[in-house]
């Protein structure tokens, strides 16, 4: 239960940050067909914007986290959520330990279209 309460603000930071790739609301709307997905791209590509970057750096309980979005205007075209998290703030004693607790966590995000999971552990 203790693993579960630890892990709640970066499982919940990153569904956020998965999410909020798809906030572009305004009257174009994506269904998921490949026309409006090939459309969408169309506009971003079009778009004279130049591709900007935006940083959010936070500690919460001993985890940093590191928020990156790319984007154009108002499209968010990429982010990149990063945590880093002890060892002893999970009550892990080693890798393998800590291998262990967090193996769920990173096959629940397999083979989600357009998202990519890594731990490192060092």
């Amino acid at each position: 239960m203790r693993v579960l309460r630890l892990m709640a603000l970066p499982l919940f930071a990153l569904s956020l940050s998965v999410s909020i790739t798809g906030c572009d609301q305004k009257n174009d709307t994506l269904q998921g067909n490949q026309n409006n997905m090939t459309a969408f791209i169309k506009k971003i590509a079009a778009n004279k914007e130049s591709e900007e970057t935006q940083r959010y750096v936070g500690n919460l309980n001993g985890i940093e986290i590191k928020l990156t979005y790319y984007y154009k205007g108002d499209i968010v075209l990429r982010q990149i959520s990063e945590h880093k998290i002890l060892y002893k703030t999970l009550k892990a004693n080693n890798k393998e330990e800590a291998q262990k607790m967090l193996s769920q966590v990173g096959e629940a995000y397999q083979g989600m279209p357009g998202l990519t999971e890594r731990i490192d552990y060092y």
